[in-house]
């Protein structure tokens, strides 16, 4: 999850790395994909570790605490996900932080099921 979350925030790029003239555009693609990626994780990390703390009002409270996170910056909002391995919260904070990047449910649904099965496939082919 730590490298999902360090390719995340290497997609982003543009917005954070101001000093940088000759960056690149930021891609809204990569970005959603590498977003899904770390939903996948902590959706495994749910599934094998957590008791289901992704009820609404879950997601709810982690999107306040993840606005005030992210008030000591992006790096610091990501480094929080990790730490949440250490609770329940990791998947609602996840989910949260998806729907401050301005995804819907639904687009975090759809998109996560359209990468898995890119997932299931490289398995398949002993990725």
């Amino acid at each position: 999850m730590f490298d999902e979350l360090g390719e995340l925030m290497h997609a982003q790029k543009s917005d954070w790395c101001w000093w940088k003239f000759t960056q690149e555009p930021k891609d809204e693609a990569k970005v959603f994909e590498e977003y899904i990626d770390v939903v996948h994780f902590a959706l495994m990390y749910e599934i094998k570790f957590g008791s289901g703390c992704y009820q609404y009002e879950d997601i709810k409270w982690n999107y306040n605490k993840l606005k005030t996170d992210l008030g000591f910056g992006q790096a610091y909002a990501f480094s929080c996900v990790i730490s949440l391995t250490r609770d329940d919260n990791v998947l609602a904070y996840v989910i949260a932080l998806g729907l401050h990047m301005g995804y819907s449910i639904g687009e975090i649904y759809n998109e996560y099921i359209r990468k898995n099965e890119i997932n299931k496939e490289r398995l398949a082919k002993g990725y």
